[in-house]
């Protein structure tokens, strides 16, 4: 028996991957960049729980080209975002904002995130015709554990020193003595709120109805020539202009 032996494609291993979290092909008034300009752009995402840098990546707005515009050396901390301008300005002063190369068609293309091997797509998108102001990108799944739901068994005390020490965060610790509830818990100093100064008010008889807000305006401004005013003073009540 012969053992046959192939070679083996080479593959690069990555333990951080970033990814084209979302991006802009029709920026009209969203972000603007340093000059002013609403520039289109590209959100990168770092998903890890490692600081990622991205000396070396690519990005890119043509499927044939997947190196075309090479991205410094910008750290992204675990779970942050990097905002790339598609500008056509080509800056890459690593702390200074970046702008690639190229623009995005706001009428459908591509844009790609292409490993430091020049031909590896981490992430893309062939996207159809955009909206003006609109972004696209991964959608977000989000769910929520309510550890302690609303209406729970509570038990409560508001201390007047700190004698209790840290020895009631223990499971072990007695608070039996404690005034019981449910949740939400909150307390307050139990200030009075603050007095609420009196309206000026007018009461005016007319014969028609006021037709307008700029006549209202005008009426309750003090200018009532036409009007009969029938009161005006002070109150803690405030009152419609009634016929």
């Amino acid at each position: 028996m012969r053992a046959k032996v192939e070679q083996l494609e080479q593959r690069l291993m990555m333990a951080v991957t970033p990814v084209i979290n979302e991006f802009m092909a029709s920026n009209h008034s969203t972000i603007n960049d340093v000059d002013g300009d609403s520039s289109d752009w590209i959100e990168i995402y770092n998903p890890s729980a490692q600081t990622l840098n991205l000396d070396g990546y690519f990005l890119t707005d043509d499927v044939a080209v997947l190196d075309k515009w090479r991205m410094p050396g910008t750290t992204v901390n675990p779970g942050g975002y990097l905002l790339v301008f598609a500008s056509a300005k080509d800056r890459t002063v690593v702390g200074q904002e970046l702008h690639t190369n190229f623009q995005l068609a706001a009428n459908g293309g591509y844009v790609g995130l292409t490993a430091p091997d020049h031909t590896t797509v981490l992430s893309s998108y062939d996207y159809p015709q955009q909206l003006t102001d609109v972004s696209y990108g991964l959608s977000v799944d989000t769910q929520v554990t309510h550890l302690v739901n609303t209406g729970a068994a509570v038990r409560v005390f508001v201390p007047t020193s700190s004698s209790l020490g840290t020895t009631w965060t223990t499971q072990s610790f007695n608070d039996s003595s404690w005034t019981t509830g449910t949740t939400g818990v909150g307390y307050d100093l139990n200030i009075p709120p603050p007095p609420i100064s009196g309206f000026t008010i007018k009461m005016v008889d007319f014969n028609e109805s006021i037709g307008d807000i700029p006549t209202a305006t005008r009426i309750l401004n003090g200018d009532t020539s036409g009007y009969t005013v029938a009161f005006t003073g002070s109150t803690r009540v405030g009152r419609q202009v009634e016929k």
